[in-house]
């Protein structure tokens, strides 16, 4: 079997996908770091730690969409060129699924 030819709307729902989990890592993290910031500005960093849990997330999800839109167009692209990556694959028997 060849590989010729990935959906991009797959690719970019699945990077997508993918990388929301660490924007949601990213922005408890930067959370984090704005309530032990040494500041007498105590509400406004808990504000922007609160807007980075929310929007780090989106934001990743959406860089990974793009990522994954922009790499499946380049793989099709270059496939149609080289004729796509080749692929093996051995059928189980019935009993080991």
């Amino acid at each position: 079997m060849v590989l010729n030819r990935i959906g991009i709307g797959s690719a970019g729902k699945l990077l997508g996908c993918s990388f929301a989990p660490f924007g949601m890592i990213y922005g408890f993290f930067i959370a984090l770091v704005m309530l032990l910031e040494p500041d007498n500005n105590l509400g406004g960093h808990i504000i922007f730690g609160l807007l980075a849990m929310i929007i780090s997330p989106i934001a990743f999800a959406l860089i990974g969409m793009i990522i994954g839109l922009t790499l499946a167009m380049c793989y099709n692209f270059a496939a149609s060129i080289t004729g796509g990556i080749k692929l093996g694959f051995t059928q189980m028997p019935e009993g080991n699924q």
